[in-house]
């Protein structure tokens, strides 16, 4: 698993990040309908921005070293939040943007299945895209490549990614060899759960999932 990430030009792995920290991004009102966003840029909701805020008093003690995220308005929103009580500046890598659904934007599960149950069925099982989306191949590689790129930022020390349900449930899927398949059987968690990366001799091991606790008062 090391391969998949940088290292320096002898092999050794100073270049890695001790921990990461995933974000999931504030809710919005599409996820409070229940519809599948993928790419369409949705902002915050009301309730998005106070469990962005409170995401960020979760992580105010964490002295992260460097902070990243979806360009997209709903994780670029909860990130600028994160990294103003952090004191970090965002940086936006498109790669980590939500998986493109295509025309299925703005619908939910049931009204997907109702209109195409076949290609529906392929698209869950990792064997089609949606119509005008991208294929979970596609999006396995740019969600990869873009974490590469992520972790480069922090060597030796805490990097905070903010992203999507999907494109985390994609990434933990790679790390924990779920195959691609089977990857939508992870849980996508609830909005700003936490996931936390530690690197181990260069290898990343999963130590949290979908910690929410910051959200107990809310």
């Amino acid at each position: 698993m090391a391969s998949l990430f940088p290292c320096d030009p002898d092999g050794s792995v100073e270049a890695l990040p001790e921990r990461v920290i995933l974000v999931r991004h504030g809710e919005t009102e599409w996820n409070e309908r229940g519809v599948w966003q993928g790419q369409a840029d949705i902002p915050l909701s009301d309730v998005g921005r106070a469990q962005a805020r409170a995401v960020a008093e979760r992580l105010a003690n964490l002295a992260a070293d460097a902070l990243v995220t979806s360009d997209l308005l709903r994780a670029a929103e909860t990130a600028e939040i994160i990294g103003a009580r952090l004191g970090l500046t965002p940086v936006p890598l498109p790669g980590l943007r939500e998986l493109h659904v295509g025309e299925w934007s703005g619908l939910n599960g049931e009204q997907i299945a109702a209109r195409s149950p076949e290609q529906f069925a392929r698209f869950r099982d990792g064997l089609a895209p949606a119509p005008g989306g991208e294929s979970l191949v596609a999006f396995w590689e740019r969600v990869m490549a873009a974490f590469r790129e992520a972790v480069a930022l922090a060597p030796g020390g805490t990097l905070v990614q903010v992203s999507h349900g999907g494109t985390h449930r994609n990434l933990m899927a790679q790390l924990l060899g779920v195959p691609m398949g089977k990857s939508g059987r992870l849980s996508s968690g609830r909005n700003t759960s936490l996931c936390e990366i530690r690197f181990r001799g260069g290898a990343p091991h999963v130590v949290r999932m979908h910690d929410t606790r910051h959200l107990d008062d809310l």
